[in-house]
């Protein structure tokens, strides 16, 4: 992330496409630490999955975003893509795999 960042932030940000480029993947790093508090602070697994299903929507933005921008950083976002396209199958399997657990989290009702 380190490096796509720097790559975005080398390219000119006074041009249209690399600042919002650069936006978009600035929200989508304040959205992935929404995902850290819903999952492990709040245990609201589903919400979790809600907000990582925004947070790979605006992966997915940024990756065209930059593909038209910067090329470069637009290849290092591929793996971190991945890695969250697989931390979003572990949050529904989690879903999935336990019925019981509450469904807003820790202060929410039981799904069953």
């Amino acid at each position: 992330m380190g490096l796509t960042l720097y790559t975005i932030w080398n390219a000119d940000l006074s041009n249209h496409e690399v600042k919002a480029a650069f936006l978009i993947f600035m929200f989508v790093r304040v959205l992935f630490f929404l995902w850290f508090v819903a999952f492990f602070y709040l245990q609201a697994v589903f919400c979790a999955l809600m907000v990582m299903l925004m947070v790979i929507a605006l992966m997915l933005c940024t990756l065209v975003q930059t593909l038209w921008s910067t090329v470069s950083s637009a290849l290092f976002l591929v793996p971190y893509l991945i890695v969250m396209l697989i931390f979003c199958c572990a949050n529904l399997m989690i879903f999935w795999m336990t019925p019981g657990l509450p469904l807003w989290g820790i202060w929410g009702n039981s799904i069953a």
